[in-house]
């Protein structure tokens, strides 16, 4: 739902998915929104980033899961950095997920375990300047981007 700054509801649509994820972000007139889609006979759920328009019109999807991979993938939170690359949480496997402002994937980084340089349980992530802020179950990393 799209509200004004006073609170009005200005729009309502609905999304092509069967759950919506946790993460949210509006940016440069998109709105990137992590979901689920759970195919029939599918056993492994099709997580995915829906991106739109201010007015609610689906412009892409961004495939989160690569097709090499199997397993439970867990979207928790997007981010985009000032080059328009798209940075996507995935608690699950402890990694971040990048991909360019055209939805190709990039890389990914991170791996999961209680190391000083592991990621436990990435509830999200912030980046500014050159910077990620990366919020983990007992910690935030502070990274610098390349």
């Amino acid at each position: 739902m799209k509200y004004s700054i006073d609170g009005k509801l200005l729009k309502s649509w609905q999304f092509n998915v069967t759950y919506l994820g946790f993460g949210i972000l509006a940016r440069n007139g998109k709105v990137y929104c992590s979901a689920v889609n759970e195919k029939a006979g599918q056993i492994i759920p099709d997580n995915l980033i829906e991106v739109f328009d201010t007015t609610g019109n689906l412009l892409s999807e961004i495939k989160v899961r690569l097709s090499n991979e199997t397993g439970t993938i867990d979207v928790r939170d997007v981010g985009i950095d000032a080059k328009g690359n798209i940075y996507i949480v995935d608690p699950e496997s402890g990694t971040i997920r990048v991909f360019d402002k055209n939805n190709n994937f990039l890389t990914k980084f991170g791996h999961k375990g209680n190391g000083a340089n592991d990621f436990s349980w990435i509830n999200g992530i912030a980046i500014a300047a050159n910077q990620i802020g990366i919020t983990d179950r007992t910690s935030v990393h502070i990274l610098s981007l390349p």
